[in-house]
């Protein structure tokens, strides 16, 4: 015997106007793109760490496509993260009689991971992703991971439920926004050199440092902008040329005086 709806799990209509359901869509479209994004930065710095110059970007090769899209990722983040706050105050305005204890710890779980993204992503864009900041930098990328969870298990969790050909519309247009990325990664990243390979050729990698009248140079610190790792050299003298090497064990070689 099939027990009516309200047996169980109650499904209740929506309570937002036509007008505020057009601002949620328009927030999941970014939010769409966003995922894809951020699934193209991720896989494109593994390929470049594991190797793969085809998918590669980052850390040795920096393609323009790449480039534009690090900058899309802060500028649509930002703008999808207010979209997200104003949609936020308008549904509890509207949802809050229902109070649906369940939906509400979802709905808390999903701003909070809302809140540290964007304030992690700030700090890594204004202190640089540095090895010193990489707790910030993991930080982002869970809440990141967190958030479509949150947003999903608070959707499926209230009373007004979404169908289930909603969900997979959206999980296919992350997926052809991803794909769509890569194939302009490898169409437009093709002519792009490694880093590393053209600051060697050019003197932009050589800099001059006066030390008056000291005889020796305790300590130098390079902090490397693209990977932000950060090399500590000691016991330099004066009237050397040394060269230093992102990555190396911080004995630099001398290669003139």
């Amino acid at each position: 015997m099939s027990l009516p709806l309200s047996a169980g799990k109650r499904s209740l209509p929506s309570l937002l106007p036509s007008a505020y359901r057009r601002l949620l869509v328009l927030a999941l479209v970014f939010a769409a793109f966003m995922l894809a994004n951020t699934l193209y930065l991720l896989v494109s710095r593994w390929a470049d760490l594991a190797g793969i110059q085809l998918l590669a970007g980052g850390r040795t090769v920096l393609p323009k496509s790449y480039q534009a899209m690090v900058l899309t990722h802060t500028g649509v983040g930002l703008l999808l993260a207010v979209l997200m706050t104003l949609f936020l105050l308008i549904h509890l305005r509207i949802v809050w009689k229902r109070h649906h204890r369940t939906a509400v710890v979802s709905g808390v779980l999903f701003v909070t991971a809302e809140l540290v993204l964007v304030v992690t992503g700030l700090f890594v864009l204004t202190e640089a992703a540095s090895s010193n900041n990489r707790w910030a930098w993991w930080l982002h990328v869970i809440c990141g991971a967190l958030i479509p969870v949150a947003y999903a298990a608070h959707r499926l969790m209230s009373y007004s439920r979404p169908r289930g050909l909603i969900g997979r519309g959206f999980v296919a247009a992350v997926a052809t926004g991803a794909l769509v990325l890569f194939a302009l990664h490898v169409s437009v990243g093709r002519g792009a050199r490694p880093i590393a390979r053209s600051m060697a050729a050019s003197e932009v990698g050589t800099l001059l440092f006066g030390l008056g009248g000291a005889t020796i140079v305790d300590s130098l610190i390079v902090r490397w902008p693209i990977s932000g790792i950060t090399s500590r050299i000691g016991a330099l003298r004066p009237g050397q040329r040394y060269l230093v090497t992102e990555g190396g064990d911080g004995n630099p070689v001398v290669v003139g005086g």
